[in-house]
């Protein structure tokens, strides 16, 4: 599978995502957003992506990201 196909498939996942949630009167916080890609560092290596389009907004992958606390980076060390 091509990346630009799983960059869709995210996207247009993330959009049902948002319309379930406005549905039942819940909003999804777009400033919270964060993007990251796991792997080793070979398998990252292999992957370029740069910014990509999530609802209203692009969003660029991140190496490192903090989720309820929690610090994880892109190999999970």
């Amino acid at each position: 599978m091509k990346h630009q196909d799983t960059i869709s498939q995210f996207t247009d996942c993330l959009s049902d995502v948002e319309a379930l949630m406005r549905a039942t009167c819940l909003l999804l916080n777009q400033q919270k957003m964060q993007l990251m890609c796991f792997g080793s560092q070979q398998q990252l290596d292999m992957v370029s992506i740069g910014d990509v389009p999530v609802l209203s907004m692009a969003l660029h992958p991140q190496s490192i990201v903090r989720n309820l606390g929690v610090i994880l980076d892109s190999q999970l060390t």
